[in-house]
């Protein structure tokens, strides 16, 4: 069984850990390991998942803070600075979903938008609210996707390809970045919350390629 670890983050005044959707999405596909901020790499692992969480530190990436720009995470920041370029360097298969799709743009040079207006599941985290597009075999595919955040991706990060893209379903216009891979590292991200989903199939193929250790050019930049 594969083993995936995935970060933990402080989800109460008192406690440190991970939320039930997470768990439940990374079990259909493996054994979970629960991850601190500042352990040592653990290359056991057969995949490590970025969660989404609050904004990241506008100065990683030279910019000044926006007037709607939330409170950054110490100890995400932490771990973005000082221990995830040691899973990245060491080839390890990391899946970013939502902040960890923006954290690892950032990581290869990349910047964000602070602010955007974005449809948000409001009703409920599984709300599917807007369309990404994406190209699988060659193919022009549409999903509906929710969405959970107020930041994307402005630059692109070197070796950073997009994979779908926000989808205008009435206007027929593409928009902001919604998914990523790399050229030369295992890791792929997306910018919605599949483990909110469960059966999202975009976001579920992709990581099991990364798991496998497929290529993940089933689907093509866009």
């Amino acid at each position: 069984m594969k083993k995936i670890g995935i970060l933990s983050w402080q989800i109460g005044e008192n406690s440190f850990g991970v939320t039930i959707p997470y768990l439940m999405w990374i079990e259909m596909f493996g054994q979970v390991r629960i991850l601190d901020y500042k352990e040592p790499i653990d290359m056991s692992l057969d995949a490590l998942v970025l969660p989404g969480g609050p904004d990241i530190d506008p100065r990683r990436y030279h910019d000044i803070p926006g007037r709607f720009t939330g409170k950054a995470c110490l100890y995400r920041e932490y771990f973005d600075r000082h221990v995830l370029p040691i899973y990245i360097e060491n080839n390890m298969p990391i899946f970013g979903i939502c902040r960890g799709m923006q954290t690892l743009n950032v990581h290869f040079g990349g910047t964000l938008t602070q602010h955007m207006y974005h449809e948000t599941s409001i009703k409920s985290r599984d709300e599917l609210v807007h369309a990404i597009q994406y190209n699988e075999n060659g193919i022009r595919l549409i999903e509906n996707v929710n969405s959970l955040h107020h930041q994307t991706v402005k630059t692109l990060g070197k070796g950073i390809r997009p994979i779908a893209k926000y989808y205008h379903q009435k206007r027929k216009k593409i928009g902001a970045v919604e998914a990523i891979i790399h050229e030369q590292y295992p890791i792929a991200a997306v910018q919605y919350h599949p483990e909110e989903l469960l059966d999202n199939n975009f976001a579920n193929v992709l990581f099991e390629n990364l798991l496998e250790g497929v290529s993940n050019n089933i689907y093509l930049p866009v």
